[in-house]
């Protein structure tokens, strides 16, 4: 009943994003009739008219109207196909704007889970052939019912038993293909992580971030390791559902053919009784075999009615995904003014407990999981204030990255509260909160797009978006760069679309970074090691430009290089998960064996010889 009712609504969203289909839909049923009816009626006139000794001159009149209208309607065909293919592709193209659409209103912890991923590719792979394929389904039902209504119709001419026996078959086959069916959805099912880890290897051999490794190390062997893998486990699933299918096919198709056998039978044994006229004999065995076909064709119709609906539950699923935190909570009437973290604790361990519900189950392996949860940020207080510029640091796994999360609201808190102004975070929409708090990330997206797009994270939409862009190009260094190139601001970076594409350098591309962060005019704007793989210098003139954004922006500097700390207003060390120091560049050097001073020490040196070779 549940596969009937997605099937419906499959039916009404195919036809709400390609209204064409309603036209095709009734132009199909038209057509798969004239098709069959044409040939009986051309077989049984022809017959009589050679048994009536008939001029060749009236068979011949008869043939040419029978080809004219095979002609007509297959030139119906023609055209009706072509339109149903471009209707298809613009329907492909909304079906997956609407998954792509539903990914960013889905809360950033389902992006991270394989149960998720597997389900939501299995949707981005299958909506809309399973989608088109229910649409199909349902118009040959249709069709093969009327269809086959007629011939069972001529055939009470002969035997009803024909009639019984072509029902029976058309239900146990439908019921065999539907276990078939369901064979193929686990085997699907069953296949789907194999085929996203075999697709996972593929990226890395050809994504340029990955390249250079493979080119300069043995990791092609790990990798191809796993390809092997995967495939030797892709086939063994193959053989184990392959086996399980191949019999139930098998009596699937003696059982179609078996109706064909039988009104061939019955129809021999009625004309040699003269129950039938000998002329309609011809007629009637063509007939047989459209019936076995179309027999074949309805009941396989319903069973890929029943696997398409298998499919698009995926879709339908993803598109009810409730999020927790997008679209959630309202827009603020203020403007930012602070930020507050009240004993804030986060755990990625926890998260992944609420998401499979195992927090309401009381069982010894749930206290162990509770148990054994660790925790990336731990009892977090302090404030930001506007105009603050702060400074973060701590080694790796300190939870600087997982706290950056959080203020981009990300994710919430598994205890205490955030508070904007006076605000708790959870009553605030998050889209509200990133428009007023941007970051920037060490490895932030180079987009295959224009220089313009990758600035605006926007089309140009207007005049006043190019010269924003030229403004923030000026602003960050890159703008002699880019006005060296043939297309200027239009150019596309990389060169995986474009031969004549910009690869941008390690130098230019945290400039082009810098020019995002001024133009999105972000209240506070937050640097989360996007300089790492920079020399001192070049880090420092990239500090220097953000601290140029104005008094009125609050900027958070998050990085283990502690050059960005000595200007800032507040400096908040975190190690495992904790707040262990906080106060300005100098309040903390002068705290004896302290952690920030002893590695702004250490780091002081680096600094000396780094700077001395470059200046070397």
């Amino acid at each position: 009943m549940r596969s009937f009712s997605n099937s419906f609504k499959s039916l009404f969203l195919v036809m709400k994003f390609a209204k064409y289909f309603i036209v095709d839909s009734i132009f199909s049923i038209i057509i798969q009739f004239m098709w069959m009816v044409i040939p009986i009626y051309l077989i049984d006139k022809i017959v009589e008219l050679i048994s009536k000794n008939k001029p060749y001159e009236e068979m011949f009149l008869t043939v040419l109207i029978a080809l004219l209208l095979f002609i007509i309607i297959g030139i119906s065909s023609i055209i009706l196909n072509y339109y149903k293919s471009i209707a298809r592709i613009n329907f492909q193209a909304k079906i997956n704007n609407t998954l792509f659409n539903k990914l960013n209103s889905i809360d950033y912890e389902n992006h991270e889970h394989h149960a998720f991923l597997n389900k939501y590719t299995l949707a981005i792979d299958n909506s809309t052939y399973s989608l088109m394929n229910t649409y199909y389904a349902m118009i040959n039902i249709v069709s093969s019912f009327i269809n086959s209504f007629f011939l069972l119709s001529i055939f009470t001419r002969v035997h009803y038993i024909i009639i019984i026996y072509s029902v029976f078959v058309a239900i146990v086959y439908y019921l065999l293909k539907s276990f078939v069916v369901k064979i193929n959805i686990q085997s699907n099912a069953a296949q789907q992580p194999n085929f996203r880890e075999r697709g996972y290897v593929r990226r890395m051999f050809y994504l340029k971030d990955t390249i250079e490794d493979i080119k300069s190390s043995d990791v092609d062997e790990v990798l191809l390791n796993i390809n092997d893998t995967v495939g030797n486990r892709i086939v063994k699933n193959n053989d184990i559902y392959f086996r399980k299918r191949i019999k139930w096919n098998f009596l699937c198709d003696v059982l179609i053919h078996s109706i064909f056998i039988l009104a061939v039978i019955l129809i021999a044994y009625q004309s040699l009784n003269q129950a039938i006229e000998l002329s309609d004999v011809a007629m009637l065995i063509y007939a047989a075999l459209t019936l076995s076909s179309l027999i074949r064709r309805f009941s396989q119709s319903m069973a890929n009615l029943q696997s398409a609906s298998a499919y698009t539950l995926y879709y339908f699923e993803i598109m009810a995904v409730k999020s927790r935190i997008e679209n959630t909570g309202l827009d603020l009437n203020e403007s930012f003014n602070h930020i507050t973290l009240e004993n804030v604790s986060f755990s990625y361990d926890a998260l992944n407990l609420v998401n499979f519900g195992d927090l309401n189950k009381n069982n010894e392996s749930q206290t162990a999981k509770k148990e054994a949860v660790t925790y990336s940020l731990k009892d977090i207080n302090l404030t930001i204030n506007k105009g603050e510029k702060i400074a973060i640091v701590g080694h790796n796994g300190a939870g600087k990255t997982t706290f950056v999360k959080l203020l981009l609201r990300l994710y919430d808190p598994q205890s205490g509260k955030i508070k904007l102004n006076s605000t708790d975070y959870k009553d605030i929409n998050p889209n509200w909160i990133r428009q007023k708090i941007g970051a920037v990330f060490q490895n932030f997206q180079i987009y295959a797009t224009s220089i313009a797009e990758n600035v605006l994270l926007h089309p140009v939409n207007h005049e006043e978006d190019e010269i924003l862009v030229y403004k923030a190009l000026e602003f960050s260094g890159l703008k002699t760069v880019v006005d060296a190139l043939p297309n200027g601001i239009n150019t596309e970076l990389t060169k995986e679309f474009e031969s004549d594409g910009a690869v941008l350098s390690g130098g230019q591309r945290q400039k082009l970074a810098i020019a995002r962060v001024y133009c999105q005019n972000y209240d506070l704007i937050i640097l989360d090691e996007p300089s790492s793989a920079l020399d001192p210098l070049a880090e420092h003139e990239i500090h220097e430009r953000m601290l140029q954004l104005g008094d009125d922006k609050t900027l958070i500097f998050i990085s283990h290089r502690l050059s960005t700390t000595i200007k800032a207003d507040k400096i908040y060390l975190f190690s495992s998960g904790e707040l262990i120091e906080q106060g300005t560049h100098k309040e903390l050097m002068k705290i004896d064996n302290g952690i920030y001073k002893n590695m702004f020490n250490i780091q002081a040196k680096n600094y000396l010889v780094e700077v001395g070779e470059v200046n070397a």
